[in-house]
């Protein structure tokens, strides 16, 4: 017996067990029982990898013909007037003498044939244009038609072509028939609950409707421009780290320069293993002045926000990689150097939006309504970009006139405090692991380069009166080197309690203190010796490290002891053995278990899947839950691990069925993990 993976729509799969020498047909009605399918009309499959079609033309033919033993086929139902694999039922032989049935669209009107052109006449326009509707109007004034009376040359082929080339010259100047726009349908959303469907729909379904096209195109654009930020995070702080390497393309040089490069490869470290390489044009300094002069001319205040590090990093990685390699990776410093009549102290201060009610209350000081005399000083304060730009231009004009040489605003450094506290975490205590290491990058980012304008800023107060000519080939030796600010994260240790069966979270050094490092068994009572209350009574550390010690004795009031207990239970179960406010407790109780499921479910996929390499492969191909391993076929989750697998070595058939075993006697145990998918 040969067996035979089905996979048919919305996402059912099946195995068959057929004989090879039997008939197509028992094979399609096997397929239709093992799938559910209503009929096995219009089935068509699908085989090999990557997929191809598969044709029967004859369906007395044997399985072995077009499949093979432990072959994986793809189902599916072909809609009404399209090829099927399966042939359809003969159409009935058509009576003699009989009409036969035509298409009962036909076209509104026959194409009529092109005939000869008429002699002396020159059509200006296509025919197309000339119609019976169209206007006969002369034209007026001085000129001659082409083909009209006024170009007969006296020859008889030009005097008989007259009354011919007067009607077409009428149909010449006739005006070309206005053009015609395709209409469109509007997208029709109701509500934010209706947008929200769309847009799943539009993510995860192959909907092809305008709505599900106009969300695919939008959640592209935002993925894309959050890679670009991402991007430029990691090149501002290799920067400021100095964790970058300059190498010149040798195949790329410029001309009539003895053969120096015209492209130069940068690679910066982005992530804490990852290195990226970008390929960027050269750049001198004559170049770069030349480049930072036109924006602050012509670009105005956004032109000047563009000229800060990170927002130059995210727009023109050319200019900022050029400045971060003439000057040691400090940016501002560069801006500064090369440009110094320029104020650059705006670079160290974060640009702030007010909005528009801010702004009225500003001008306005709380009073209801801005009196007549403030009208002018409102209408600056809500539409400032307005009147930068006209201050720009009336600075530009006087530039060009020379009324301005070498003017310099002088404006007063206003104080930067860096704040070293680390209670980000503290204040959003829902970020998860991944969320809490982005935040401390951008961290460590945000004081990196605090104490980089503070450096600036007191080589500046060291020497207020030096300026570096233009001629003059500047050499900047950073001082002061950041270092890398790393969290100091205790190790931990998580011992469970043979008796209780508690959690007890402990560092390195109380582990050891009391035995939890060692064989054997270990209990509550152990913790006496770190001046712990040795009881089992007290409080799980798990649970009151999720939910708090408050919310943690009122699910122990509720029959939750431990953090298993607490995913396998339910939120009816536990208000119903509490009293007090449940309409307060409810949302809360839910987040928990759904924080706890959560945690079960990795903790799972660690110890059973054992590899981290793995377990990060299986979450990157939606393979990260039980209820994943168990819908995907063992030869398809090998076939994913065998891209990420990086000279690691990739599990056998036998490891990926004892996996998916173990996730059907989980799902078993605790049903709630049916539930859980990748996203």
């Amino acid at each position: 017996m040969w067996k035979l993976r089905l996979r048919g729509p919305k996402g059912k799969a099946a195995v068959v067990s057929i004989d090879p020498d039997a008939p197509l047909e028992s094979l399609c009605a096997e397929v239709v029982q093992q799938l559910g399918l209503k009929s096995k009309k219009n089935l068509t499959f699908k085989c090999g990898f990557p997929p191809k079609p598969v044709v029967i033309n004859d369906m007395s033919g044997s399985v072995q013909s077009l499949f093979a033993n432990n072959d994986t086929m793809v189902v599916d139902v072909a809609a009404p007037g399209t090829q099927a694999s399966a042939p359809a039922a003969p159409a009935p032989a058509r009576a003699p003498g009989g009409r036969h049935n035509q298409n009962p669209v036909r076209a509104a009107a026959k194409r009529k044939e092109p005939t000869a052109p008429k002699v002396g006449v020159h059509s200006l326009h296509s025919r197309g244009g000339s119609s019976s509707s169209s206007s006969r109007r002369m034209p007026r004034g001085q000129g001659h038609v082409l083909g009209g009376p006024g170009n007969a040359t006296g020859s008889p082929s030009a005097s008989a072509a007259t009354p011919a080339s007067s009607e077409a010259s009428r149909a010449a100047a006739s005006p070309e028939p206005a053009r015609k726009y395709r209409r469109t349908r509007a997208i029709e959303l109701t509500s934010k609950e209706d947008v929200g469907v769309k847009l799943v729909q539009a993510v995860t379904g192959g909907a092809t409707d305008r709505a599900s096209k106009f969300f695919r195109a939008a959640t592209k654009n935002a993925v894309d421009y959050q890679y670009q930020l991402t991007r430029a995070s990691a090149r501002l702080k290799a920067a400021l780290g100095q964790d970058f390497k300059v190498e010149p393309v040798e195949t790329a040089q410029r001309a009539n320069t003895g053969g120096q490069a015209a492209e130069m490869r940068i690679l910066f470290k982005e992530g804490v293993r990852k290195w990226t390489d970008e390929v960027v044009a050269v750049l001198n300094p004559t170049e770069l002045r030349a480049i930072l002069k036109y924006v602050l001319i012509s670009g105005g205040e956004t032109g000047k926000e563009m000229l800060k590090p990170f927002n130059m990093a995210q727009c023109s990685s050319r200019v900022f990689w050029n400045i971060a390699r003439l000057y040691q990776g400090d940016v501002a410093a560069g801006l500064a150097a090369l440009v110094p009549e320029e104020d650059w102290s705006y670079l160290d201060i974060r640009t702030r939006q007010m909005s528009k009610k801010a702004m009225e209350a500003k001008v306005t000081k709380g009073s209801s309504w801005p009196s007549d005399e403030m009208a002018d000083t409102l209408t600056v304060c809500l539409y400032p970009c307005a009147v930068h730009f006209q201050a720009n231009e009336e600075y530009y004009r006087r530039w060009q006139r020379g009324e301005v040489v070498g003017q310099q605003q002088q404006r007063q450094h206003e104080e930067i405090v860096i704040d070293d506290d680390d209670d980000d975490e503290m204040k959003h205590p829902d970020l998860n692991a991944e969320e809490k290491e982005e935040l401390t990058e951008q961290n460590a980012l945000r004081a990196a380069m605090a104490r980089a304008a503070l450096a600036r800023l007191d080589d500046r107060a060291e020497a207020p009166t030096l300026r570096v000519p233009v001629a003059v080939t500047v050499q900047v030796e950073t001082s002061k080197k950041i270092d890398d600010i790393d969290e100091d994260v205790e190790d931990a240790t998580t011992v469970y309690c043979d008796l209780c069966d508690k959690a007890r979270i402990l560092s390195t050094a109380e582990a050891k203190v009391v035995g939890a490092t060692e064989e054997g068994d270990w209990t509550c009572q152990m913790l006496h010796k770190i001046n712990r209350s040795g009881n089992c009574d007290e409080l799980d550390d798990e649970i009151e490290q999720v939910a708090g010690k408050d919310v943690g004795n009122i699910l122990v009031k509720s029959g939750v002891m431990t953090r298993s207990e607490l995913a396998d239970t339910t939120v009816a179960l536990v208000l119903s053995k509490i009293s007090g406010n449940r309409a307060t407790l409810a949302p809360r109780i839910e987040a928990l278990i759904n924080e706890v499921r959560l945690d079960e479910v990795n903790d799972w996929m660690e110890q059973t899947v054992g590899s981290p390499a793995w377990v990060d492969a299986l979450e990157l191909e939606k393979l990260g839950t039980p209820a994943d391993l168990v819908a995907t076929p063992p030869d398809f989750v090998i076939e994913a691990l065998a891209g990420h697998a990086d000279g690691a070595n990739i599990p056998s058939m036998d490891e990926v069925c004892k996996w998916q075993d173990q996730a059907r006697a989980a799902i078993t145990a605790r049903s709630w993990m049916a539930e859980w998918r990748t996203l």
